[in-house]
């Protein structure tokens, strides 16, 4: 549920904006901030990617559609 109240919460504030910014404008200021904030919660996730094989990260990709 706050999930839900969160993205439209999201449309109704960025709405004017796209009067200001293009849509890949507010993309960007919206990705990237996004990303910076969830990077503490990534633990090792770099060291597991770099050691993950091939064929694993196929498996999980086809697992997650």
């Amino acid at each position: 549920m706050a999930a839900a109240i969160a993205e439209s919460l999201y449309f109704v504030l960025s709405k004017p904006l796209l009067t200001r910014y293009s849509s890949m404008e507010l993309n960007l200021y919206v990705t990237i901030p996004g990303t910076l904030m969830m990077l503490p919660f990534a633990g090792d996730l770099t060291h597991q990617l770099a050691s993950a094989t091939t064929p694993r990260l196929v498996a999980d990709g086809a697992r997650c559609q």
